[in-house]
């Protein structure tokens, strides 16, 4: 048993099914789907808003396959272009 679920990098449309089975499965065995942590991957800003207005508590990406610019540039687009809209 664990506090999370972590369905890494869902299809799209494919997160709100999982997140449905999720909570019924929390739910069936006597836990409250909504202490349960989400974290799933995205690779580009788009997803990481949908995965946030999902519900998704935790976005997590591959740093290996960039450089520290390529990095930097990604950071200050999404708190420019997420953080700000939470």
């Amino acid at each position: 048993m664990g506090d999370g679920f972590f369905p890494w990098m869902p299809e799209p449309g494919r997160l709100a099914e999982l997140l449905r089975i999720m909570r019924e499965t929390a739910r069936e065995s006597g836990r409250d789907p909504d202490a349960i942590e989400v974290t799933a991957g995205a690779m580009d800003v788009e997803t990481m808003r949908a995965l946030a207005d999902a519900g998704v508590d935790r976005i997590v990406t591959p740093a290996f396959a960039r450089t520290e610019e390529d990095l930097q540039r990604w950071f200050d687009d999404f708190e420019a272009n997420v953080m700000s809209k939470l």
